[in-house]
C-alpha cells in the first residue's frame, strides 16, 4: 500500500513575483551621509545587477561585505543589494543572512517583511535548512496576510522534513479546532498524515485519510488514499466482522482489488455469506486479470458458478414465499450479489417496509449499496447517511464513493 509523501515548493514558484522591485533601492534613494567609498561600489553593483548579472554584483559587493564600519544606512542598501543578487544567482548561503539582518529592522513596510520572509523561507529549503525555514514560515504564518496560509503548509512541511512530527500535528490539530481558520489543504493533510504515521498515530491517520477523501472530487484521483485506508477499516474499533465482505466490495468499487489474496478472501466471504453469484464474479474476474490461475482457483470457480445457477433457479420460488422482513432482506441480497440492482432495490424497500429485521441497519447499508448501483445517487446518499449502529463506519465509506463518482 502506499504511504503519504509532499512536495516542497521549488524556488521559482514561492519567490514573490514583486521582490526584485522591493529590494531595488539606488543610492540616489539612500541617506544623503552615505559615503562616497561606499556608494560607488554599490551603484557599480546594482547597474550589473539590473543587466542580470548578479555574479558580477555579487563580486562587487565582497569588499562592502567584509567592512565593519557601516553605518545603518549603508548596511540597509548593501543588505537589500546582496540580497537581490544573490536571489537571483541562486546564491542562498548569501541570502539568507541578508535577509535575516534586514528582517531585523523598524522600518520596513508590511509588503517588504511579507516578501523578504518569504524569500528567506525560499532560500532555507533550497538549502535544505527545514529548520530555519520552518522558524521563518511560522512568522510569516502569524503575521496573516494573504500568503498566510501558503507559510502555514510550507511551516509544516519544514517540520516534517526535521522530523518535528509531534509539532506538527499538535499545531494542525489547534488549526483545525479554531474558529475561522482555512481548513487544510491536501498538502497539509499529507503532511500531517506522514507525521502520524511516524507516531504510530493509526486513529489520527484513519482520520486523516477520511478528510483526504472528502477533499477528493474523483475516484480516479483518490485511489491511493483508498488503498492505504482499506485495509485499516477492519481495524477501526466496534468494527463488526460481518461487514468485511463489504470492505472487500469496497475494494473492487474503489480500483483496489488487485492481489490473489484480496480476491480469494473476497470470494471466500462471499460465499460464507450464502452467495455464490458474487463470488463467481469475483473469481472470474480474478482469473480474468490472470491473477488466479491455479487449479484450487478453478476449482472454486466451478463450485460457485454451480451453486450461482442453482440460487438463480430458486429466486422466483424465494420470491413467491416471502412474507416476512428478513425473507426479503435475504431476496434482496441475493439479487445486489448477483448485481441486479434495481431488483435488489425493491426487495430491500420491502424488507424495510415491513420491519421486524434482525439487523436492519446491515439492511439499510444494502439498501443504499443498491440505490448507488442503480443509479439513484440522491436517495442512495439519504439513506447512507441514516445508517447507524454497526452499519455506521462503511455506510460513511460508502457516502464518500457516491461523492466521488458521476
Amino acid at each position: 500500500m502506499t504511504s503519504l509523501a509532499f512536495p516542497l515548493p521549488g524556488s521559482g514558484r514561492f519567490m514573490s513575483a514583486v521582490l526584485a522591485a522591493l529590494l531595488w533601492v539606488t543610492t540616489a534613494q539612500a541617506d544623503d551621509a552615505l559615503r562616497r567609498e561606499v556608494a560607488q561600489p554599490l551603484q557599480a553593483a546594482q547597474d550589473v545587477l539590473k543587466a542580470r548579472r548578479p555574479d558580477e554584483a555579487l563580486a562587487l559587493l565582497a569588499p562592502l561585505r567584509a567592512r565593519t564600519d557601516l553605518t545603518d544606512a549603508e548596511r540597509a542598501l548593501l543588505d537589500r543589494t546582496t540580497a537581490a543578487a544573490a536571489m537571483q544567482a541562486r546564491q542562498f548561503a548569501l541570502a539568507v543572512p541578508a535577509f535575516e539582518s534586514l528582517l531585523q529592522r523598524t522600518d520596513l513596510s508590511e509588503a517588504e517583511r511579507r516578501a523578504f520572509v518569504q524569500s528567506l523561507v525560499n532560500a532555507s529549503i533550497n538549502l535544505k535548512d527545514y529548520t530555519r525555514a520552518a522558524r521563518w514560515a511560522l512568522a510569516g504564518w502569524q503575521a496573516g496576510g494573504p500568503e498566510a496560509a501558503r507559510f502555514r503548509q510550507v511551516r509544516w512541511q519544514s517540520l516534517a522534513m526535521v522530523a518535528q512530527h509531534a509539532e506538527l500535528v499538535a499545531e494542525a490539530r489547534q488549526a483545525q479546532s479554531e474558529a475561522g481558520s482555512p481548513p487544510l489543504n491536501e498538502a497539509e493533510l499529507r503532511a500531517l498524515g506522514a507525521s502520524q504515521l511516524k507516531l504510530r498515530d493509526e486513529a489520527g491517520y484513519y482520520q486523516t485519510l477520511l478528510q483526504l477523501l472528502r477533499q477528493s472530487p474523483t475516484l480516479e484521483g483518490s485511489r491511493d488514499y483508498w488503498a492505504d485506508l482499506l485495509p485499516r477499516v477492519t481495524q477501526q474499533p466496534g468494527f463488526n466482522s460481518r461487514l468485511e465482505l463489504d470492505v472487500y466490495r469496497l475494494y473492487e468499487a474503489t480500483g483496489n482489488l488487485e492481489d490473489a489474496a484480496e480476491f480469494s478472501s473476497f470470494a471466500s466471504l462471499a460465499i460464507k455469506a450464502g452467495l455464490p453469484a458474487e463470488a463467481s464474479r469475483v473469481l472470474a474476474l480474478g482469473a480474468e486479470r490472470r491473477v488466479l490461475v491455479d487449479a484450487p482457483a478453478q476449482t472454486q470457480l466451478a463450485q460457485a458458478r454451480k451453486r450461482a445457477a442453482e440460487d438463480e433457479q430458486a429466486l422466483p420460488g424465494l420470491r413467491e414465499a416471502a412474507r416476512q422482513g428478513n425473507d426479503w432482506a435475504q431476496l434482496g441480497d441475493l439479487l445486489g450479489s448477483a448485481q441486479r440492482w434495481p431488483q435488489a432495490v425493491e426487495a430491500y424497500e420491502k424488507a424495510l417496509g415491513l420491519g421486524a429485521l434482525r439487523r436492519p441497519e446491515e439492511v439499510r447499508l444494502h439498501y443504499g449499496r443498491s440505490l448507488i448501483g442503480a443509479g439513484r445517487k440522491a436517495q442512495a446518499r439519504e439513506v447512507l447517511s441514516a445508517v447507524g449502529g454497526d452499519g455506521l463506519l462503511v455506510a460513511q465509506l460508502w457516502l464518500l464513493y457516491a461523492q466521488q463518482t458521476p
